[in-house]
């Protein structure tokens, strides 16, 4: 039998584990993003974000489409054999993943400002016009 009381200690209790946050559990990533990236080089440094650690995951980019050209040259005209991807946090760097496009899981390395570069497409890690990459989407979760 439920009475006025009864509801009313439920809804306290309800709105309680509501502010302590048990909706962030529940849900998983703190925080994600899509974008892409047309004609970058070695070097490109993506947008900033803030992983405030409200959970354990880990920051994970995804890669997809990725098409690669030298300079002057149609999108994919050139063959990929590797992307390298660097992950900063709080302005240093982390670590670097090397593979061809795809899941790139950087573990995760707790609360700070990260951002992340291109540091290499096919072993090079000059932004000396030569070599171009585009991916869409990039995907970044954290």
């Amino acid at each position: 039998m439920c009475n006025i009381k009864n509801r009313y200690l439920g809804t306290v209790i309800l709105g309680c584990l509501l502010a302590l946050g048990v909706p962030r559990i529940a849900y998983g990533v703190e925080g994600t993003f899509t974008t892409y990236v047309t004609q970058v080089q070695p070097g490109f440094a993506g947008r900033s974000w803030q992983d405030a650690g409200h959970t354990k995951d880990a920051t994970v980019i995804t890669l997809a489409n990725c098409k690669v050209n030298k300079g002057g040259a149609a999108y994919g005209s050139s063959t990929l054999s590797s992307v390298s991807i660097t992950l900063y946090q709080n302005g240093k760097a982390v670590k670097t993943i090397k593979q061809k496009c795809g899941t790139y899981n950087f573990g995760n390395y707790g609360p700070g400002r990260y951002y992340f570069t291109i540091s290499a497409i096919n072993d090079n890690k000059s932004a000396n016009r030569t070599t171009f990459l585009n991916a869409d989407p990039l995907k970044v979760s954290y």
